[in-house]
């Protein structure tokens, strides 16, 4: 008996000199039912499965024929998922402590298991519970997600570390159908990693990484192009009813002249951060900036940025082409509906 493996992300690669082993929560000595999964083994029980996966009940359903393996008299049905993933998932079927919702922390690589194997198996309320994870770190929402990936949210840092893992992130988004994440998992993923290491050819090994490798070099190439246009995002002073024109002036000048260098300076082959890393703290630009203008071009700086930081955040689904926020949210709405 063999589960089904059509559409989802490759198996990782196993060893067949690894020891079996058989996770002391997920062996049960009244379970019916043996779960093979590269070197990994579940006894487990075909009625609490089947109630939650109709993929799994359809499985568990199938004849056993005549001289089929069988381990301690129970049959065996083998799953051509990483043994890791399936006992995440197993765990968050049986304990509910294991896998509870936001805004408790769950570690990455389980919720990307989760994520994945609730789909494939059709786990409706595991799927929608690893969903709710994935979007708490990769908002829709500007100001959720930035403060979380400059690490205002210290128990989150995790999620943003390493061109690995935000290459599985979005991968696992992209097959779950959770498409409204991918904006600012790609925009991460753009912001934090330097070109060359893009092109190293030991993240091109499997097609969907390739295929988010080049979604993210073509965006960071869009993304340097609204960099420009954006370099400015204070207005310009002094505005109409400005009180102290040239000192307005002199300070709207040397601060633009700060950021802009900050936004176009390169350090050789290192990252070449994009506004939003300059730009995203309002408290920083009341304090360095707006305190030395006159209060209407504080004003009118304010309302200058706030414009110009959401047009930025508007077009950054566009840069990777992905269907824009709007049409996003209402994929997400329609897909917790369902």
């Amino acid at each position: 008996m063999d589960g089904s493996d059509q559409g989802r992300p490759p198996p990782e690669p196993k060893s067949r000199s690894e020891r079996i082993q058989r996770p002391a929560g997920l062996w049960f000595d009244d379970g019916n039912h043996v779960i093979l999964a590269g070197n990994y083994q579940f006894r487990i029980h075909r009625g609490i499965l089947s109630a939650g996966s109709p993929v799994l009940r359809k499985v568990f359903l199938e004849p056993v024929l005549e001289g089929a393996q069988t381990i301690e008299g129970c049959p065996v049905t083998h799953l051509q998922d990483h043994g890791r993933n399936v006992m995440h998932f197993l765990m968050a079927i049986y304990d509910p402590a294991f896998f509870e919702p936001p805004p408790k922390d769950v570690p990455v690589d389980v919720v990307l298991s989760v994520a994945q194997l609730s789909h494939k198996y059709e786990v409706q309320h595991l799927r929608r519970r690893s969903i709710l994870h994935i979007e708490r770190n990769f908002s829709m929402e500007m100001d959720t997600f930035v403060p979380c990936w400059w690490g205002t949210c210290d128990e989150q840092g995790l999620w943003f570390l390493g061109l690995e893992k935000l290459l599985n992130i979005i991968v696992i988004a992209t097959y779950i159908n959770a498409l409204w994440v991918l904006p600012a998992a790609y925009y991460l993923c753009s912001e934090e990693t330097p070109s060359h290491t893009l092109r190293d050819a030991s993240f091109w090994n499997s097609s969907q990484c390739a295929t988010v490798l080049r979604n993210v070099l073509a965006g960071k190439i869009n993304l340097d192009v609204m960099d420009v246009a954006y370099e400015d995002l204070i207005g310009t002073s002094p505005c109409s009813g400005c009180i102290h024109r040239e000192q307005c002036a002199l300070t709207t000048l040397a601060t633009a002249r700060l950021v802009r260098s900050l936004i176009t300076q390169t350090k050789g082959a290192g990252r070449k951060p994009h506004t939003l890393s300059f730009w995203w703290k309002r408290s920083w630009l009341k304090k360095e900036h707006c305190k030395e203008l006159c209060a209407p071009c504080s004003s009118a700086s304010m309302s200058a940025y706030e414009s110009a930081r959401g047009d930025y955040w508007d077009k950054i689904p566009s840069a990777f082409n992905l269907p824009s926020w709007k049409e996003l949210k209402t994929l997400r709405e329609t897909n917790f509906r369902e």
